[in-house]
């Protein structure tokens, strides 16, 4: 019982640091570590370095169409467009030669290291097959514009379909 409850001090014990340092790596609250706001060059105590009212994880400061939290993920410099010099812009690259751009898969919300980012046995790029700009899993149309039969538009999450709905009830009384 001894050596269970002093292995159980020790776990607890090596837990508090970690999360407190977790709690410490984004004292801003932007999404971007400690580490990742040195590589793009943010202050990593507020959250929207140039006050522009995006997040510093949202911002592209080098321009090449991938946002810095995706740079940081993919092994990319925030603040060099071509990171590996190879005279292709890091969003043009296709890491993982799905045939979608990095920018494309940030764009889109895939993972440009993973062929299959939702891994149902289709590439990400075949999931936009009428190159609509809309992966076809999340598309409600085919390639007329038109939301087809057993099809449904989707809605942005900022909707406000539920203030209208609050609203007709109130015009009931």
């Amino acid at each position: 019982m001894t050596r269970l409850l002093v292995v159980l001090a020790a776990l607890i014990a090596l837990a508090i640091p970690a999360v407190a340092s977790s709690h410490s790596s984004d004292p801003d609250h932007d999404g971007l570590s400690n580490r990742a706001e040195k590589l793009s060059g943010t202050d990593p105590d507020d959250g929207d370095t140039d006050n522009d009212c995006v997040r510093d994880d949202d911002e592209d400061r080098d321009g090449d169409r991938v946002d810095n939290a995706n740079e940081v993920d993919e092994g990319t410099n925030p603040r060099d467009s071509d990171s590996d010099n190879d005279d292709v812009r890091d969003g043009r690259e296709d890491a993982d030669r799905d045939r979608l751009s990095n920018a494309r898969e940030d764009e889109f919300g895939t993972e440009p290291d993973d062929r299959d980012s939702d891994d149902d046995g289709v590439s990400d790029a075949r999931e936009d097959e009428d190159e609509d700009g809309v992966i076809n899993r999340r598309d409600a149309d085919d390639d007329d514009g038109e939301a087809d039969e057993g099809e449904e538009k989707e809605c942005d999450e900022d909707s406000d379909d539920e203030d209208e709905s609050d609203d007709d009830e109130s015009d009931d009384d």
